[in-house]
């Protein structure tokens, strides 16, 4: 519903979706995890340097959600990352899905460049 062109990909593929035929997203969700040190969210990052943006969709218990659009720069060399609830350092991501465009206007601009 924000207008992006998305197809997904197989199963076989690294990343989940192409984006307007060129930004490589990878789609994340995670349940509130109840632990001994509080109460946090959590997902794997297995394939971090193969996808330019991870959608986060965090759910909480009472079936809310926050979605974190987060770019692999800022998490480049992790595999796991762990957001808090409330005021996490993650929580700058909030609905940043502006930054698929960043990410496109960039691949187009090298291929004017090419």
């Amino acid at each position: 519903n924000k207008g992006y062109k998305v197809h997904k990909e197989s199963t076989m593929c690294i990343y989940d979706y192409t984006v307007n035929d060129c930004v490589r997203v990878d789609c994340k969700y995670s349940r509130v995890y109840h632990g001994k040190q509080g109460d946090f969210f959590s997902c794997r990052l297995k394939n971090a340097k193969d996808c330019d943006i991870f959608i986060v969709l965090c759910e909480y218990d009472n079936h809310t959600y926050k979605i974190l659009v987060i770019p692999h720069m800022a998490v480049f060399n992790q595999s796991q990352i762990s957001i808090g609830l409330e005021n996490s350092k993650w929580d700058c991501y909030r609905n940043k899905f502006h930054y698929i465009d960043k990410y496109e206007n960039f691949y187009k601009n090298l291929i004017k460049v090419g």
